[in-house]
Order: C-alpha cells, then structure tokens, then sequence
C-alpha cells in the first residue's frame, strides 16, 4: 500500500479492497496466493483487475487499497507488509542439471538467485 495511507498492520490490510495486477504468461487468469488465502479461510474484498503494474500502483496510490505482488516489484514509495507464514505460498523449483553438479558452488549460486528472484 501506499505510504500516505500509513504503515498499518496485515490484520488490518486483509480487510481493504484488494487490486490484483495480471501479468502476462500462461496462467495470467490463476492468482495462486489468492486461491491459498480463500482455502485458508481469509474473505477477500476483491475490487478489481488491472493489465498494467503502472496503472495498478496508481490506483493504489489515489486509493487505500493493498496488491499482492513481489517486494522487487514494488516502487519505493509503497510499504510491503509481509504474508504471514502460515498463509504463504509455498513455491516450488525444478532445476535440470547433472546429479554430480548438484553441489557444484554455481548450482548452488544459481539456486540461491533464482530464489531470490521468486520471493
């Protein structure tokens, strides 16, 4: 959320008007963490779709309202307030490579980038 709309607490977050932003790929329509928070049991107040990440965090800076995207795709003048532990998605990664270069330091660095990355 928007920093002139305060730093609150995700307890308090949950309940504003949510904008999700599609990003194009294959499963543009699919918002996993969403999914996982209506299974866990979260009432989502859904208001809208946007196509475009500059057009979502506009709307977000005119609006209290919260998104759910990355901390790397934030803008700086936004707040992340973290997902709870128990409420995250859990991301799963599959990597090809020899089995005698799964401990090789650049799988090892390649992992721990791409990981990054993901979060």
């Amino acid at each position: 959320m928007h920093q002139s709309h305060g730093k609150p607490k995700w307890s308090e977050v949950i309940q504003w008007p949510l904008e999700m932003i599609r990003l194009r790929g294959w499963n543009e329509n699919v918002f996993l963490q969403l999914e996982t928070l209506k299974q866990k049991g979260i009432s989502i107040n859904l208001r809208s779709y946007v196509d475009s990440a500059s057009v979502g965090f506009d709307i977000l800076r005119q609006n209290k309202a919260a998104c759910i995207t990355g901390l790397k795709q934030l803008p700086a003048d936004f707040y992340f307030i973290p997902i709870p532990a128990e409420y995250q998605l859990e991301i799963a990664m599959v990597a090809c490579y020899p089995q005698r270069k799964r401990d090789s330091p650049l799988t090892q660095f390649l992992t721990h980038l791409i990981k990054n990355i993901i979060e």
